[in-house]
């Protein structure tokens, strides 16, 4: 494996300009107070005099924030208080690796937090940067017997599973049931023509060809849902997009049809491309599908959606050329420890108290605020879904894969989500943007 050590000179340089920058605020915003591990501690309470303080990174906000908050003021004010322990949260960002970045620099200066949740990204990065205490056996033990394969496996790497996953996502279609019964269709397309078929019979224009509703939203400017998207649909085309983490499939005969099926979709004009962004389209039920993650059916479709959406959307398993079920891909987030926490221990006994059964604390918070899929095995889909959409994620769940490790994930899949641009928006032929994109993905790997 790749050794992502030597990427530690060229981040020096901004890792103290994030380091200092970084927890700036607005000057008419309540002062937040700066600990010396770098991330930002909103006022929680103070910590008790005699106590072991553990400082916990994390990068949830407002009311998201206050309900984490109140499961660990639970544990402070019972099992904390017993240890004579005392969790305080401090939020830290982790998009565009500014967690892994702030982590390196605390590292530098022996000030790193005793406990971080992080996104799958920067934790693979932070593995292979030796950024992270051996979990007891007893902890490996829990997550590999417990949790759905695909989900323990997003924390398994060299032999070790590092931590306890969290913030599920699996991709599936999400489609208008309402808007397929308009069009006489029973269920949801299984196999890529189908998809392009369907997409073409639920378009709806005005009388003067305005756009009125596409009948595929494309996710343009969410290059993490592209990424994810071509990853899942290989894999339901029998190929790894990603053999290895130095290598891809992209320029392959499934690379060259699925992007052409995209392609085709776009001159079909029956996507959301130079209309709408997906957002909207999704929310506002102008759109009949889209491939997207469970998170979207509550933060999208019951927080934002129009009435009755929530009610009209149904899930099922993404579209593959024979119309045999694949593997969607797993990913989220993991809890796991610094190895310069100066309280491993401690740190380790109060994330089995977060996130083991019976109470699983941290599944509840996440599978029934969020809406977001179980990551253990035993605990109950959201209290809101219907049981036809828990039976679809069940189905997926089983046979479901966690995200595989590619080098400089984030540039790769820029580079994935800007050829896709130019097919669909700007008309490019897909064989040759697919073979421009492999070449730019291969040249880039090369340079570092």
């Amino acid at each position: 494996m790749r050794n992502f050590n030597t990427c530690l000179v060229l981040l020096v340089s901004s890792l103290m300009f994030l380091f200092i920058s970084g927890c700036g605020g607005n000057a008419d915003a309540p002062a937040a107070e700066t600990s010396a591990a770098g991330g930002t501690a909103e006022a929680q309470t103070v910590v008790p005099d005699g106590v072991t303080e553990l400082i916990l990174w994390a990068h949830w906000t407002g009311e998201n924030r206050n309900a984490f908050l109140e499961i660990i003021a639970l544990y402070n004010e019972t099992e904390g208080r017993d240890n004579n322990l005392y969790v305080t949260v401090e939020h830290v960002e982790d998009e565009n690796m500014e967690m892994m970045m702030r982590l390196m620099a605390a590292r530098l200066a022996d000030t790193m937090p005793d406990i971080v949740h992080v996104a799958q990204m920067s934790f693979v990065a932070m593995v292979q940067n030796g950024l992270f205490a051996v979990p007891p056996q007893s902890v490996q033990d829990y997550v590999r017997t417990n949790y759905f394969d695909a989900n323990a496996g997003l924390t398994f790497m060299d032999g070790v599973y590092w931590g306890y996953p969290t913030e599920h996502q699996v991709m599936s279609l999400f489609w208008n049931r309402d808007h397929f019964e308009e069009e006489g269709l029973s269920g949801p397309p299984r196999t890529w023509d189908q998809l392009r078929e369907y997409a073409y019979r639920l378009t709806r224009r005005s009388a003067n060809g305005e756009m009125e509703r596409a009948g595929f939203i494309f996710p343009f400017g969410f290059d993490e849902a592209i990424m994810t998207q071509h990853i899942s649909m290989f894999w339901g085309a029998g190929l790894d997009l990603f053999p290895t983490e130095t290598t891809t499939n992209l320029n392959s005969d499934v690379g060259r049809q699925l992007n052409s099926l995209f392609a085709g979709m776009a001159e079909d004009g029956s996507t959301n491309a130079g209309w709408l962004v997906w957002g909207d389209a999704l929310n506002n039920g102008l759109g009949s599908m889209v491939m997207m993650d469970p998170w979207a059916l509550n933060f999208y479709i019951r927080q934002q959606g129009i009435e009755g959406l929530s009610e009209a959307i149904h899930v099922a398993e993404l579209p593959t050329p024979t119309g045999t079920p694949g593997p969607s891909m797993s990913r989220g987030f993991t809890f796991a420890v610094p190895v310069g926490s100066q309280y491993i221990d401690e740190s380790w006994d109060f994330l089995k108290w977060l996130n083991e059964g019976p109470e699983n604390r941290m599944m509840d918070f996440m599978v029934n605020r969020f809406e977001f899929l179980p990551s253990h095995r035993d605990f109950e889909f959201p209290s809101v879904w219907s049981p036809e959409t828990s039976d679809t994620f069940s189905r997926i769940l089983e046979i479901s894969r966690p995200q595989p490790t590619v080098y400089d994930y984030e540039q790769v899949q820029r580079s994935i989500a800007n050829m896709v641009v130019e097919i669909m928006l700007a008309g490019r032929d897909p064989i040759q943007a697919v073979a421009d994109a492999e070449a730019e993905i291969l040249r880039n790997w090369e340079m570092r």
